[in-house]
C-alpha cells in the first residue's frame, strides 16, 4: 500500500547551488545504503516534493511513495499540477527537492517511466547515484559560554571516565573541553554513557564518537575534542532541539545588549 501524501510547500534550492557531483564534496551523498536510508526517511515523514522538468521554469509536486532496493527502484507518485505529467512523459527525467530535519535535499531521477498500479498512477526509476545533502553547512554549532553544562563518558578504548564543559553544541554533535585527565582520548574512539546537565537540571544521555582533537589554552595541557552524535532517540532529539533553541535565544539577548 502507498504512503498518503502530507501537502507542504517545500522551496526550490537557491540558484546559487549545484547538484553536479564534486569528488570528496561531503554535501553528495553516494553511499547506496546511505542513499536508501534517506529516502526512506522521506516515506516515513512524507512532505509534498517540489519537483522541475528539464526545460520548463516551473514547480510541480509530488511525494515518494516506495522504495525497491532489492528492485534499486524508486517509485513517485503523479505530479501536481496534472500537466507536468505529460512533460513527464516527453522527457522522462525530473530533478526532486525536499527537506530532512531541516536540511535541503534535492536529486535527479533519469529513465523515469509511466506505470499503472490498481487504480493508481505511478511513475518508477532507478535509485539515485547520487543526492545533494549539506548536511555539515547546515547545523551550526552554538557557543555554550553563557550556561555551563557538565560532560562525562566513557572512553571505548581504554575504559577511562572523561570529564569536562560542553564548549559548543549543534543538533549533531558538540565540543567538549577536557580536564587533563582527558588527553588520553584518540581520534576515532568513541565515548559510551555520556551524559550532560542540561540547563533545565534535565539530563541528556548518549554515545558519541570523536570526530576531531585540538589543544585548548596558552599552556596547551587541556583538549578539545569535537563529535558526532551516534543513534539519538526521538525523545533525545526533541530534548535537544529545545536546548539548543534556548541556548540561541541567550545569544540573541547577548548580542541585543
Amino acid at each position: 500500500m502507498f504512503g498518503v501524501l502530507r501537502k507542504a510547500f517545500v522551496p526550490d534550492l537557491p540558484k546559487t547551488e549545484t547538484t553536479a557531483a564534486e569528488p570528496g564534496n561531503p554535501n553528495f551523498i553516494k553511499d547506496p545504503q546511505k542513499i536508501i536510508k534517506l529516502l526512506q526517511q522521506i516515506i516515513e515523514s512524507p512532505p509534498l516534493c517540489s519537483v522541475t522538468v528539464r526545460n520548463l521554469n516551473k514547480t510541480f509536486f509530488t511525494s515518494i511513495l516506495e522504495i525497491q532496493p532489492e528492485n534499486q527502484l524508486i517509485i513517485i507518485d503523479e505530479l501536481t499540477p496534472a500537466s507536468g505529467n505529460n512533460l513527464l512523459n516527453q522527457h522522462g527525467e525530473l530533478k526532486l527537492f525536499t527537506f530532512i530535519n531541516g536540511l535541503h535535499l534535492t536529486f535527479r531521477l533519469n529513465g523515469v517511466t509511466r506505470e499503472q498500479s490498481g487504480n493508481q498512477i505511478v511513475y518508477k526509476a532507478l535509485l539515485p547515484e547520487t543526492i545533494y545533502y549539506p548536511q555539515r553547512r547546515s547545523s551550526p554549532r552554538i557557543k555554550a559560554d553563557l550556561t555551563a553544562i557538565d560532560f562525562q563518558g566513557t572512553s571505548r578504548d581504554s575504559g577511562l571516565l572523561i570529564k569536562g564543559i560542553v564548549s559548543d553544541l549543534s543538533r549533531t554533535g558538540l565540543c567538549i573541553t577536557l580536564a587533563k585527565s582527558g588527553n588520553d582520548i584518540l581520534y576515532g574512539d568513541k565515548l559510551t554513557n555520556c551524559l550532560m546537565l542540561l540547563p533545565d537540571g534535565s539530563t541528556f544521555s548518549f554515545d558519541l564518537s570523536v570526530r576531531s582533537i585540538r589543544k585548548h589554552g596558552r599552556s596547551g595541557l587541556q583538549k578539545q575534542i569535537g563529535g558526532h552524535f551516534n543513534g539519538l532517540s526521538p525523545q533525545n532529539q526533541h530534548k535537544l532541539d529545545r536546548t539548543i533553541c534556548a541556548l540561541e535565544r541567550q545569544q540573541i539577548r547577548k548580542r541585543k545588549n
